[in-house]
């Protein structure tokens, strides 16, 4: 496994995360459209899931597509996660998610945009 030291301060953890962003150009344009396509579908996800929920009769209908994904998304990364040996981690995966696509990667790609220094390593 390759295990690296976590960023101590919020500074650090900024300028990993930019460059991280910033790095993205030297990807393949096959490999941008994959990413993009990814979080573009988890996020039409759950707006579908909350207009199913307001919209839909038996609303219960969206929950229980909702719970489906969960349990599976769980699962794999449960999965995944004991072969890490990081066991204790996966009740985060659904919190995770919805972070993620809602504000981590939108705040970060921001900032990212908005900053004209280059990065730091």
């Amino acid at each position: 496994f390759v295990v690296s030291k976590p960023k101590i301060t919020w500074a650090d953890w900024l300028r990993q995360k930019k460059r991280h962003i910033r790095s993205g150009k030297y990807y393949k344009s096959s490999h941008k459209s994959i990413l993009a396509f990814i979080w573009f579908s988890n996020l039409f996800f759950y707006a579908a899931v909350v207009l199913g929920i307001i919209f839909v009769n038996p609303f219960w209908i969206s929950l229980a597509i909702l719970g489906l994904r969960l349990i599976v998304q769980v699962t794999i990364m449960a999965l995944s996660l004991k072969k890490l040996r990081m066991n204790n981690l996966w009740y985060l995966t659904p919190l995770l998610d919805i972070v993620y696509q809602l504000i981590y990667y939108p705040v970060i790609t921001l900032i990212s945009l908005f900053s004209r220094k280059r990065p730091r390593w």
